[in-house]
């Protein structure tokens, strides 16, 4: 169960994992905002004004209030608290009738909940999720990042630093919501139906669900696929995409002529007030790396061990770090501590596609505020480095970068992480 927020919107997502019963009424007085609320049923609903024929437990959207009201007894609307969940309307034999996108119902004859897609029903999987604005696939849980200032790129008295990171300082005037994990191969899988990753060997396809089970970053995957999945999801959970290419949003309509390396894949645009999924800037994937930290890596020192990364410790130590393994391949997302904002993996693992073009000198000349990386470019900033690099190649600080169609058998290195704004 998660609520994500929105500014002041709250997205409430629904684990259907019960078999329907009478409802027990637990919004009857006494009222103790309940953590679930077993048999009761949520209206399906955006509205000024609330549904005809309440019931307890039914709710709605106030697109005045933004806000979610129920009917707490027989005759009393409430703001629904934030640790109250409910799940969505429909307990019959038959489904309703002109259903609209994510329209649920309980089928009592196999006690099943069914949920419309939008071409036909499905039978909801246990445990998945739904949401006010769509069928959540792909449960991508999120940190908030505050806004602030600090000093991107490395000291000059740092090891093996590069001539790219000149230090400067920045501020990011918004905070932001980022994945506390760099997207798995079941969440990919959720939303694209494609799993392109080498490091597959323990994913499982659930015969009887579809699902695909696999707790491994993605990887093997381009730039414009990561685009892609950042606005497939958007669109299934209803908000507004990050991405548009010639003017549209949904990559179904995105119609290219040719393949993703041919140039007309280069013009498409961030959009600045979309509050779906998107890849970080290279300034918020720092800063988020980092977190208060100024040090080489983001637990507060300059050495590193292979306990606290995936990366290739077994030679080339930086310095003077001890010497660990090479795994030689990915391990499962949260497999080390996370740093001080709660994010995993952002040293090693899989290198993470940034928004950003690569500019070797766009640090000297870059915003002071929000700078969201060259106009133009050739390739596209890769942040963290992966289990393949070297200790000194997964700094807070250091800058890779790939053609945008990198997706080949030798990416195996590549994977990504997603972004919301507020």
């Amino acid at each position: 169960m998660f609520i994500m927020k929105t500014g002041n919107l709250h997205l409430i997502a629904c684990i259907f994992a019960f078999v329907f019963t009478a409802c027990p009424h637990p919004c009857e007085p006494p009222y103790k905002p309940p953590t679930y609320l077993e048999g009761c049923v949520l209206w399906k609903g955006e509205s000024k004004h609330p549904p005809v024929n309440m019931r307890p437990g039914w709710a709605y959207y106030n697109t005045v209030a933004r806000e979610v009201h129920f009917w707490k007894t027989w005759h009393e609307w409430k703001i629904l608290p934030d640790d109250c969940y409910l799940t969505w309307k429909g307990e019959g034999e038959s489904p309703p009738n002109s259903p609209k996108l994510n329209w649920a119902y309980y089928r009592s004859t196999d006690k099943k909940t069914y949920i419309w897609d939008g071409n036909e029903w499905q039978a909801l999987v246990k445990n998945s999720l739904i949401g006010p604005k769509g069928i959540v696939s792909a449960e991508i849980p999120m940190a908030w990042i505050p806004a602030g200032s600090f000093q991107m790129g490395s000291h000059v008295a740092e090891p093996e630093r590069k001539s790219d990171e000149t230090q400067h300082h920045v501020t990011l005037s918004k905070g932001f919501y980022m994945g506390k994990y760099e997207v798995t191969q079941e969440q990919f899988f959720a939303v694209t139906r494609q799993n392109p990753s080498r490091f597959n060997e323990d994913t499982k396809i659930d015969t009887a669900t579809g699902k695909l089970k696999g707790n491994r970053p993605v990887e093997r995957v381009s730039w414009y696929e990561a685009i892609e999945f950042c606005n497939m999801l958007s669109i299934k959970e209803w908000l507004s995409p990050a991405y548009s290419l010639n003017g549209k949003t949904d990559p179904d309509e995105w119609e290219l002529a040719g393949p993703v390396w041919e140039a007309e894949w280069d013009d498409v645009e961030m959009l600045g007030n979309a509050n779906g999924y998107r890849l970080p800037t290279e300034v918020e994937w720092e800063y988020a790396c980092r977190a208060g930290t100024d040090t080489a890596f983001n637990w507060g020192t300059g050495q590193i061990t292979t306990a606290q990364a995936n990366y290739n410790g077994k030679e080339y130590l930086y310095n003077n770090s001890p010497k660990g393994k090479y795994r030689e391949k990915t391990t499962a997302a949260g497999s080390f501590a996370p740093n001080a904002w709660g994010l995993y993996d952002m040293h090693g693992n899989v290198a993470e596609w940034c928004w950003d073009w690569y500019g070797e000198g766009y640090y000297e000349n870059s915003p002071a505020q929000d700078p969201t990386g060259p106009s133009t470019g050739i390739r596209r900033i890769l942040r963290g480095g992966s289990f393949y690099h070297f200790g000194g190649d997964i700094r807070s600080a250091v800058r890779t970068y790939d053609h945008p169609y990198a997706f080949f058998i030798f990416a195996h290195y590549i994977g990504f992480r997603v972004v919301r704004s507020e």
